[in-house]
This record gives C-alpha cells, sequence and structure tokens, in this order.
C-alpha cells in the first residue's frame, strides 16, 4: 500500500512525497526534523531582523553627540528646514503667533487654559525633538506618552524563583516577586518667547522655526537638569536625589543606587571604573552607558591602562556615534555632578530600565498681547514626570569627604 505525503520546505516550495506503509514512520520523522530545521532557520532571521530593528530603533532615539549628524542646527535654521512637521502644522503656529486665529485642522482650543492652543503632536514631537539634544538622558532612557499625571509603572523588586524536579516529584511554590507601583514626580515646565510686533509682520521670518528652537532649547536645558538633579517636588525626581548605598543588589533596598567609593577626593582610579562596571548584572552591562561630565570626561580621556599603556577612553570612528570608555557608549552631561568631595561624578548603566521619563498631554501655547507693550508673549508649557523605576540598573562612583 503506498500513500502521498505534501511538505512545505523551509523556502515556502511544497513538495510532494510517495512512501510505503513500511516507510512511513521513517519518512514521518524525517519531515519532522526537516520541518524542525526549517523552524529554526525562520527563527533566527526573525531574531536577526528584530536586532537589527532594535539597533536602529535604539540609534535614532539617541542624541546626536558634539560634532556628530550630517548638518549643523544653525545650517538647517538658515535653510528653514529642522521642524518634523507639514507646511500646514507650521504655517499655523506662525499665524497664531502674529494674529491669534487658530487654524483648526493643524491646532486645537479645546484643552489649553487661558484661551491658548494645543499643539498638533507633530509640532510636540518637533519640539521634544529639539529638547533631546540639550537632554542626552531623554535620548536614553524609556519614554512614555501618558494621559495625565497618574501613570503608574509596575516594577518587580525581586526575582521570580523555580526549581528542578523529577517526573513525579511534588511541585512546590517558588519564590514570587514583590511587585511595586511608582508614579514618577511630574510638574509644568513654561518657556516664554517674546517678539516684537515688527518681527510679527515681517512674513520672510521663519516664525515656527524660532518658536520651536528656543521652545526646545529652554525645554531641554531645564528638563535635563531635573532628570539628574529634580527634586520630585513640582518636578522629574533627578537621579542625584536618591538615596546611595554600597551594599549590593541581593540586599540594598529597592529604591536605593549602589555607589562605589573612589577612595580619594581629586583622583579616580582606572581600576574603579573596571570595578564599577561590573557592579551592574549581566543583563544591564549590554545596553550600559557612561554619564560624566566635561571635566570629569577630560581627566578620563587621559587615562591609561597600567599593564599595556593603552588608553581606556576610544574616540568614535563614524560620524554621529557616541566616543566609548571600556567599549561602551560615553556621553557628556553638564547635569552631572563634578569631581569633588562627596560627589558622585561618574555613572554608568542600562539608563533605558533605570529611568523613566513621562510626557504627560501635549505642549500648549497661550499668546499674550497686554502684559509687554510692543511684544507678544508666547507662554508655552508642557507637563512632564521623571523617575529611577529600577534601582539596580545603574551604578555611581563616589568621591571621598
Amino acid at each position: 500500500m503506498r500513500a502521498t505525503i505534501e511538505t512545505k520546505g523551509a523556502d515556502g516550495k511544497r513538495e510532494m512525497h510517495e512512501i510505503t506503509e513500511a516507510e512511513a514512520p521513517a519518512k514521518m520523522l524525517e519531515i519532522v526534523r526537516a520541518s524542525a530545521e526549517a523552524l529554526s532557520i525562520m527563527n533566527t532571521k526573525r531574531i536577526e531582523l528584530e536586532k537589527k530593528l532594535y539597533e536602529l530603533e535604539t540609534k535614532a532615539a539617541r542624541p546626536p553627540m558634539p560634532g556628530g549628524g550630517s548638518e549643523s542646527a544653525p545650517a538647517r535654521r538658515a535653510s528653514g528646514e529642522g521642524l518634523a512637521a507639514s507646511s500646514s502644522e507650521v504655517e499655523s503656529l506662525a499665524r497664531f503667533a502674529r494674529t491669534g486665529e487658530v487654524e483648526r485642522k493643524a491646532m486645537s482650543d479645546g484643552s489649553a487654559p487661558d484661551g491658548g492652543v494645543t499643539l498638533s503632536p507633530q509640532m510636540d514631537a518637533a519640539i521634544t525633538s529639539l529638547a533631546a539634544r540639550f537632554s542626552p538622558l531623554r535620548g536614553l532612557a524609556r519614554v512614555v506618552a501618558a494621559r495625565n499625571a497618574d501613570w503608574t509603572a509596575v516594577v518587580a523588586t525581586g526575582e521570580a524563583g523555580a526549581e528542578w524536579l523529577a517526573e513525579t516529584d511534588t511541585r512546590n511554590a517558588t519564590a514570587t516577586p514583590t511587585l511595586a507601583k511608582i508614579v514618577p514626580p511630574s510638574g509644568e515646565l513654561s518657556a516664554i518667547p517674546s517678539l516684537t510686533r515688527w518681527i510679527l509682520q515681517d512674513s520672510d521670518y521663519n516664525l515656527a522655526q524660532f518658536i520651536a528652537d528656543y521652545v526646545g532649547r529652554a525645554f531641554g536645558i531645564a528638563e535635563g537638569a531635573a532628570f539628574w538633579n529634580g527634586t520630585g517636588t513640582n518636578q522629574p525626581k533627578g537621579l542625584t536625589a536618591y538615596t546611595l548605598a554600597a551594599t549590593g543588589d541581593a540586599t540594598r533596598d529597592f529604591g536605593t543606587i549602589e555607589k562605589l567609593h573612589a577612595g580619594s577626593t581629586t583622583a579616580i582610579n582606572p581600576d574603579k571604573l573596571i570595578e564599577l562596571f561590573h557592579k551592574l548584572a549581566p543583563a544591564y552591562r549590554g545596553n550600559a552607558s557612561w554619564f560624566v561630565a566635561a571635566e570629569t570626561l577630560s581627566y578620563i580621556r587621559q587615562m591609561k591602562a597600567v599593564d599595556s599603556g593603552q588608553y581606556l577612553f576610544s574616540p568614535s570612528l563614524a560620524e554621529g556615534q557616541p566616543d566609548r570608555l571600556l567599549g561602551r557608549p560615553v556621553y557628556e552631561d553638564a547635569n552631572v555632578p563634578a569631581m569633588g568631595s562627596g560627589n558622585a561624578p561618574v555613572w554608568v548603566g542600562d539608563f533605558q530600565r533605570a529611568y523613566c521619563i513621562v510626557d504627560i498631554g501635549q505642549s500648549w501655547v497661550v499668546r499674550d498681547e497686554v502684559t509687554s507693550k510692543g511684544n507678544v508673549l508666547l507662554w508655552t508649557a508642557k507637563r512632564l514626570g521623571g523617575a529611577l523605576i529600577d534601582s539596580h540598573a545603574v551604578k555611581t562612583l563616589v568621591m571621598s569627604q
């Protein structure tokens, strides 16, 4: 007795197999193995594609480093480019600034206070993108868009347990991680550019670009400082506001950041940087980055390995890519504490898992032509919050007192 079996190969083509009854078991086993191999190949390709997609998304989300990028911000302003918004949205913002008229297709007056207008999502995103140039941590942290300030992060404060068993062994309950709810502290951030009536009457002036640049820079500088040094009262809670302790992840309280003592008030030993990096669990090291201030970065750039004499710092070899320290990206941020007695000048971690930024609603603009004679004030505001959500994902080096 003979039978025909149809299969599909890894390339998607159908194949017909004619077998006898005696050949069926062996042939079926062969088909199962071939199917498993085809599935494995497809899974490998899927993982490779997901990895490439993740790398592209990560690169797109990170802020450009000094000297990186193909075109400078001044060049984009001169050409009238740089806003990731449609021409109708740009024209609508300029018209509102000049006359107070609202183009409802691109802006909304439904939710902003005191007769103001809410910026379109595209204009809001353009301003946020400009702000990221002055707030490097925004490009690395987890960023969430929320409708209100009640957004909550649910995080596990421990590890799940497991056990090995034989077939007939009794199954026991294993350790379950405790879940904690974190509501990032938030507040309102505002900037008020002042424009003369003459500028508003100049139709050739790129008004929307000026507003975006002014507000984006002001927001970026202010939020960048808050993400590191914010008190958590009507503003994000910055990383330096959290308690530090020289204890490991297994025994340290959740929400407390591990510190490593530098052993000096004025100097950093290269070995301490290596030790600090390896304080991170392996799961965090693969996506880890360094943050330091300018003076600390200058100091670190001169460090050499004792045995080989090679510099620990590696300058970027590709335009737009960050420099590296011990193989991981290093970012300069003026808001990180400088080297000094008791300060924490070096931070390393997976900041996407360590810190969360919450953008609440959309930015809005209120036009004021009364307060300042001859000028129009554009009160622009947004709400945002920020908080540490995984205290295992970041470590810091602390100078001696």
